[in-house]
């Protein structure tokens, strides 16, 4: 196992990212929206790499399709996201 690195504000070096995440950086309506739009921009401004698996993906998109009737087309590795299989 490698150790988790630790990010300049206190942040880990390796943020595990789930559908609840996603949907509300996606969602402007989610009542998260906010706290995960900083949460990511804090992750970006210090370099903490984004880790999530298929199944995530998966889940978020059709959660998105539902909820918020989206034609949702984006490749998640050019997120800068690391896919675990």
């Amino acid at each position: 196992m490698v150790p988790a690195q630790r990010a300049v504000n206190g942040l880990p070096g390796r943020l595990f990212c789930d559908t609840s995440f996603f949907y509300a950086c996606f969602d402007q309506h989610d009542v998260n929206h906010e706290q995960a739009k900083q949460l990511s921009e804090e992750g970006a401004t210090v370099g903490s790499a984004l880790y999530v698996t298929w199944d995530i993906i998966s889940e978020t998109l059709t959660l998105l399709r539902y909820r918020r009737t989206l034609a949702f087309d984006t490749d998640f590795r050019a997120l800068g996201l690391t896919v675990i299989p």
